[in-house]
């Protein structure tokens, strides 16, 4: 029986799908970017005109998570790729749960077992470079070959591009990391999204006059961008706030070994955030995470990135149009 999340129907390994007649399509889809996007509007079309279901199936965990990359960082974690799902109107996605074994799977069996003998399939919709399946057999011209045997419709959808770049999620992965936010915003048509719960932290915002929300981030998965200081938008509860954001390790206090911290001081929101969740869309990287000569000298510099990112927010009407889907 499927689990109800949010508006969306979830299903998994020993779920019955009830539909007699799908269009499906596959993928990690992590970051859910703008050629991700195509395939789902792909599939909306296609069930559309044929009266059938759409679903995405996807994987969970991600397979270079199972397949031995410790270095590898997601885009967006399970429960933020949930929230776009149901954003962006999908409304059923079956999740497999992805092992070494299941990585053996060859893709005629996974097409004959997962997508024929589950979910009904009548039509598949791919990216244009897709393969799975056991040392990633499962090419077009192998599932092209399939749908003639089995008889679904095979769909394949082209590249979308930034620049003369094609929109990837590695590529995404690499400019976060650089701290290249624009560009990464753009690939995936909305800001990047930090999800996480407010915990206590060592109340030096406070004491600054600048007060901060200290943000835990539950996936040690989840990519933290480059350090330095950003201007972001804050959704608390539904209420969409401005905030400038610091990534770093807090190099002005001079505590041996700290961690990565991650803090927001909210713009006009007086209240208690402690153990709320909050989303942060990251908008423009401001500058570095730097190390000042005195406490008075840091208050300076925060309360210039202040005055910095409310005149960003008034250059840059079209920030607000950039998230009104999520929204």
């Amino acid at each position: 029986m499927a689990l109800k999340i949010f508006n969306v129907n979830i299903y998994r390994d020993n779920d019955l799908y009830p539909n007699h007649c799908s269009v499906v399509t596959i993928g990690t889809f992590d970051g859910l970017h703008l050629g991700h996007r195509q395939l789902l509007e792909k599939c909306k079309q296609v069930a559309l005109n044929n009266a059938c279901t759409w679903m995405v199936y996807t994987f969970e965990p991600h397979p270079r998570e199972v397949l031995g990359n410790d270095n590898f960082k997601l885009i967006t974690t399970s429960k933020e790729k949930l929230f776009l799902f149901e954003k962006l109107g999908v409304q059923n996605i079956y999740i497999k749960k992805f092992t070494k074994d299941f990585s053996q799977k060859s893709a005629k069996d996974f097409v004959e077992e997962e997508l024929l003998g589950k979910l009904n399939l009548k039509h598949l919709v791919i990216g244009y470079d897709h393969q799975f399946g056991k040392d990633r057999q499962g090419t077009y011209e192998v599932l092209n070959s399939l749908s003639i045997q089995y008889g679904f419709s095979l769909h394949r959808i082209e590249p979308v591009y930034f620049g003369e770049l094609t929109i990837s999620s590695t590529k995404i992965r690499n400019a976060l990391e650089n701290g290249n936010i624009d560009h990464a915003a753009t690939m995936l048509g909305y800001p990047f999204i930090l999800t996480g719960v407010v915990r206590k932290g060592l109340h030096i915002g406070r004491t600054l006059g600048f007060p901060t929300a200290n943000l835990f981030i539950e996936s040690a998965r989840k990519l933290i961008p480059k350090t330095g200081v950003y201007a972001v938008w804050v959704l608390i509860e539904n209420f969409l706030y401005r905030g400038v954001m610091n990534i770093g390790y807090r190099p002005t206090l001079n505590i041996p070994e700290h961690p990565l911290s991650i803090e927001v001081h909210v713009l006009d929101f007086d209240g208690d955030l402690y153990d709320k969740e909050i989303k942060v869309f990251v908008l423009h990287r401001i500058r570095d995470d730097e190390k000042f000569s005195s406490l008075e000298e840091l208050k300076q510099w925060i309360a210039q990135d202040v005055e910095i990112t409310k005149q960003l927010f008034a250059e840059n009407k079209e920030w607000y149009e950039m998230i009104t889907f999520l929204l």
